[in-house]
């Protein structure tokens, strides 16, 4: 038997040009984001019957690769030339479809299951090569790689996408005072309803052509150095200030991203000391997330009293093994 545990994740800056329609253009992108101790957990065991039996938010029995419903699963065991019955189950600390990267923390803690069940283990850059290909060549998904590396790598990096495909990763290594007093000013809200990210992303995938939308990714991309130089060595209050630029640019590349309700919800935490944030992920719905110095939260938090409120904190070590019978 393997257990994976692979970790959500938060993203900052630079959103949407990881996508391959970006930097594959402009030649490079970058993003900047932090795992969370939110998890999605894989178990995996042969199974005595030789079938193939998958138990995630349905129960699935298969005789074949070629019947495996689930898409990940089916492309992962092709990837891998995976032939044998196994049993595999998962389960999560976050419902999926709530801007957390949960699709590609699933691929990503799947494949490390798999090599690790076939005693080949993938390094963490092979796991998120793989996991991005899976998701973006072989299922089509109009989604970028960030998810996918922070799952991997876990801790707070920033990522940079090259047109050759490679990417560059730099962890953003803080002290632990430095590291607490980052974290105490960020908080996060359910919105209450989840959404289906790939229409998002596809709208924003085809207007990639236009020099207009493109022009606003890369004053994104341009925030990433901004953001990882205030947080490494400068007033870590002032990251409010980018967070806030990163999510009025980030409003103007589709109209889905977000509405009156999520714009009241963001606007009343502003009202009441919050200097930005941001929802999570394409948009549109899942987690909200607020950048407030400490003595504002409790504020923030009771007038948006209606909203869920996380606790989380950074999560490092990215997809591991953590039990193997």
């Amino acid at each position: 038997m393997r257990i994976s545990r692979t970790p959500f994740r938060i993203s900052f800056v630079g959103g949407g040009s990881d996508l391959p329609q970006f930097y594959q253009r402009e030649g490079m992108g970058a993003v900047v984001s932090a795992s969370i101790n939110k998890y999605m957990y894989l178990s995996m065991n042969p199974s005595f019957d030789e079938k193939i039996r998958l138990m995630y938010s349905r129960y699935e029995i298969a005789d074949s690769i070629d019947t495996i419903e689930h898409p990940i699963v089916r492309a992962a065991f092709n990837r891998l030339g995976i032939h044998k019955g196994l049993e595999i189950s998962s389960l999560a600390d976050v419902s999926k479809g709530t801007g957390l990267g949960s699709s590609s923390a699933y691929t990503v803690g799947l494949l490390n299951a798999l090599s690790s069940f076939l005693n080949k283990p993938l390094s963490k850059y092979d796991l998120a090569s793989l996991a991005s290909k899976i998701e973006i060549e072989d299922l089509g998904s109009p989604i970028g790689k960030q998810d996918q590396f922070a799952a991997a790598f876990g801790g707070i990096n920033k990522f940079e996408f090259n047109s050759d495909e490679s990417v560059a990763i730099t962890p953003i290594v803080l002290s632990s005072d430095r590291l607490i007093y980052f974290q105490s000013h960020l908080m996060l809200f359910f919105t209450g309803r989840s959404r289906d990210a790939a229409s998002v992303l596809s709208e924003q995938k085809n207007h990639m052509d236009t020099e207009e939308y493109r022009n606003i990714v890369k004053e994104m991309v341009s925030l990433t150095d901004i953001f990882s130089d205030i947080l490494s060595c400068s007033d870590i209050t002032d990251l409010g200030i980018i967070l806030h630029e990163n999510w009025e640019l980030k409003k103007r590349l589709s109209k889905n991203i977000s509405d009156s309700s999520i714009d009241e919800m963001y606007n009343i935490a502003r009202k009441n000391g919050a200097t930005g944030g941001k929802i999570l992920g394409a948009g549109n719905g899942g987690f909200l997330l607020i950048f407030a110095k400490p003595e504002y939260q409790l504020g923030i938090a009771s007038e948006l009293s209606y909203l869920r409120k996380i606790d989380f904190s950074i999560s490092f070590g990215g997809s591991e093994i953590i039990k193997v019978l």
